[in-house]
């Protein structure tokens, strides 16, 4: 493989469509190995690693449901109680997709916050009043920045792992790999304070009834999808400004909500966001992860769409044809409609 790559070195579209063939047809032995990679992030998903943490709390977590199951996920869940993610394709190919159906209590989870503090800081987004206020937009970016954090935290640990493994290996330290992966560690550790520093910001506007995050709120049309992310394209570290993408769905009305800090910086994203709808389907494309479905519209998907959302986001280019086809399926308001 590497081979062909330098022979081609002059010509990267060939480049690109045979990186593109060698991973939609990944050998086994590779597939293996990725897998078993992969599953050590899974494994660093168990709650009995995690405490709280929430203002100094030392309590065992249980897990928290990004997305209320109880007012969202379940309103749209089959007969059975379950829904459609995006996962791994351990079986056929790790570097692709495939459709999972889940059980509601099992889907968006993440081992964030003790039994306590779950309860008494989200009763709101639980026992959903059908209004998508400032109390409820603030306490569900506090749910989604702390599942956030406990990505970085689980990231942070595999890469640590893999760095003291590589370590046993003489003059490993000099090398291109290990000099990028410490790099990439140092990366990840910033974020990871960012996000803290973001948290503490959200609940102390939370806790002093100063709400920190404002929002834009848009109609959309009911289709029985769900969306969350939050992305931080800040480029400089003293500024801090998170994006919260929402499209959510209750009682059969449809809203995408978008949430940010009320400075200059954010509002300047926004803009970007919402007038660039281009810009906002590419972050949609790479979060696409993060999509939950509804049983009815997944069988809704041509299988165009489907394969846009089944390929590995990094190695396929977000182009034309993707933002084509994922606004016109997905949808993306008006302006008018703020």
């Amino acid at each position: 493989m590497i081979d062909l790559l330098n022979i081609y070195e002059e010509y990267p579209f060939f480049q690109t469509m045979l990186i593109h063939d060698y991973f939609s047809n990944l050998p086994e032995e590779k597939n293996n190995i990725v897998r078993n990679n992969l599953q050590k992030f899974i494994e660093k998903e168990k709650k009995q690693l995690y405490r709280c943490e929430h203002n100094g709390c030392a309590k065992a977590v249980i897990n928290s449901h990004e997305i209320s199951e109880t007012a969202f996920l379940k309103k749209i869940a089959n007969n059975n109680q379950k829904l459609f993610v995006l996962e791994n394709d351990f079986r056929n190919n790790s570097f692709s997709y495939h459709f999972k159906e889940k059980y509601t209590k099992s889907i968006s989870i993440f081992p964030g916050f003790c039994k306590e503090h779950d309860e008494n800081l989200f009763e709101e987004l639980d026992n959903f009043s059908g209004i998508f206020d400032s109390t409820f937009i603030n306490k569900q970016a506090l749910r989604t920045i702390k599942k956030e954090i406990v990505e970085y935290l689980k990231t942070i640990s595999i890469l640590e792992e893999l760095k003291k493994e590589l370590e046993s290996i003489p003059s490993i330290e000099s090398t291109d790999y290990y000099i990028n992966l410490v790099e990439k560690i140092k990366i990840q550790k910033e974020r990871f304070d960012r996000l803290k520093i973001i948290y503490q910001k959200i609940f102390d506007g939370v806790d002093t009834n100063k709400p920190q995050i404002v929002y834009k709120i848009f109609d959309m049309k009911p289709m029985q999808y769900f969306f969350s992310t939050v992305i931080d394209l800040s480029q400089n570290n003293d500024i801090l400004a998170p994006i919260f993408i929402y499209k959510l769905e209750h009682e059969n009305k449809s809203k995408l909500i978008i949430g940010y800090f009320d400075t200059q910086d954010s509002i300047d994203l926004v803009n970007d966001l919402l007038y660039n709808n281009r810009f906002y389907f590419e972050i949609f494309y790479q979060q696409k992860k993060k999509l939950i479905f509804s049983q009815n519209f997944l069988e809704t998907l041509s299988d165009k769409i489907k394969n846009i959302l089944l390929q590995n986001e990094e190695l396929n280019e977000f182009g034309l044809l993707e933002y084509i086809l994922l606004k016109e399926k997905f949808g993306f308001p008006n302006q008018s409609n703020q």
